[in-house]
């Protein structure tokens, strides 16, 4: 799962997210800046300006503020918290560590999704940045964060979100002792 070893780094498009939640085509055009991550709007209020306050406004917008970015407080503050943890990978366009991977395994342990039990935008934001780390990965490496894949394998089946994109392979029974 390393970089280094692996080539060079998948370009993510982020348009899916937005196909996902029918957005209309101007809205499009509006939330991606030539390297494909959210910057920032211009609204009739004034600017809106960061990943948070951009989907915040463009779920209210398009009535599904309740329903992907969080039912209760809790669930709207974990929303947050990890649309702003993903954000390096998004900027950097880069993988994340081993260290961030058990993180983000760890984090799974509770919740069938990264901010309850209930799929938010941060997740559609994960799935984008863990895309091309899972796809290269073997299944011993997988096995290592199983929590991890076992929320991809449920999210991937999001076949509006997926796009065109293949589904990754997971084994269902460890195929390696650690």
């Amino acid at each position: 799962m390393d970089s280094d070893t692996n080539g060079p780094i998948e370009k993510v498009d982020f348009r899916n997210i937005l196909l996902f939640l029918h957005l209309k085509e101007r809205m499009a055009e509006i939330l991606f800046s030539e390297r494909h991550i959210l910057s920032n709007m211009k609204l009739k209020t004034g600017n809106a300006y960061g990943l948070n306050a951009i989907m915040q406004y463009v779920c209210k917008q398009n009535g599904y503020s309740k329903k992907f970015l969080g039912r209760s407080p809790e669930e709207k503050a974990l929303t947050r918290q990890w649309l702003e943890y993903n954000l390096p990978f998004l900027v950097e366009n880069s993988y994340p560590t081993p260290t961030i991977l058990r993180e983000l395994d760890n984090a799974l342990l509770r919740f069938t999704f990264f901010s309850g039990n209930a799929v938010t935008v941060a997740d559609f934001f994960f799935y984008f940045s863990l895309y091309p780390v899972l796809k290269r990965s073997t299944c011993q490496e997988k096995e290592k964060y199983p929590n991890l894949c076992r929320w991809f394998r449920l999210i991937q089946e999001f076949n509006e979100l997926r796009g065109s994109r293949e589904k990754i392979l997971f084994s269902r029974t460890p195929l390696y002792i650690y």
